[in-house]
């Protein structure tokens, strides 16, 4: 069974857009991609407005970006950027964050929602599980995403009949945590086997294949159907 968040990136070409305000931080970012095997950089851009034109020329996979612009949110620039490219993925990369700009980004339509702050890795690690259809969030963000829907975290799974044990909610929300096998192991107290049993018992009633599709429906879950407080 993959562990998309934990596992080595793949050796496959994706092709990567980043816009981002300011400079230095394009040149970092530039430089981590252009040095990761597996990824195809193509150009950073300092806003949205500046990278549209590019998305549909270099038909961009991943389009990495910052959340705000001057007044703009990244989410604004959505139905015209998924326009002009409608296969591509927009994963958030913010400098800040919290449960509400999650929820909301994820239901406007981006693919997933890291800050700065997560270790490089993430970000590399996070641009192949967008690309495969997955929704990587920051373990920072994700637990206060869980924090707000609080007793209400199993609605989702009610409103589209699945049956989970609260056993099987335990496991997904430590996977949406960023907890690895192990130490969903050593929190619960029982083995790896009998982690990797549950999780794929638990998988298979979400219908989906790995960690980042089940976070993906657990989280997207929250985003659609249970309104945070105002």
């Amino acid at each position: 069974m993959t562990d998309m968040l934990h596992s080595p990136l793949k050796a496959s070409s994706i092709r990567v857009g980043f816009v981002d305000g300011d400079a230095t931080t394009r040149d970092a970012v530039r430089w981590l991609l252009q040095s990761s095997p597996g990824i195809e950089f193509v150009d950073a851009f300092a806003s949205p407005k500046a990278a549209l034109p590019a998305v549909k020329a270099s038909l961009v996979q991943v389009l990495v970006s910052e959340f705000s612009f001057e007044g703009e949110i990244i989410t604004d620039w959505l139905p015209r950027l998924k326009g002009a490219l409608p296969a591509m993925a927009v994963l958030v990369y913010s400098g800040s964050g919290d449960a509400r700009r999650v929820t909301e980004s994820l239901a406007d339509g981006a693919s997933g929602f890291l800050l700065k702050s997560d270790p490089p890795w993430f970000l590399l690690e996070a641009i192949r599980a967008v690309y495969s259809g997955g929704m990587p969030i920051s373990p920072y963000l994700t637990r206060f995403v869980l924090d707000e829907a609080g007793p209400r975290a199993g609605q989702m799974f009610r409103e589209e009949n699945i049956a989970l044990s609260p056993r099987e909610r335990q496991m997904i929300e430590g996977l949406a945590r960023g907890l690895r096998y192990s130490d969903l192991a050593a929190e619960l107290g029982i083995s790896i086997e009998t982690v990797r049993t549950h999780l794929r018992r638990t998988y298979a009633k979400l219908k989906v294949g790995c960690r980042s599709e089940a976070i993906a429906k657990y989280i997207r879950g929250q985003a659609f159907r249970v309104p945070l407080a105002a």
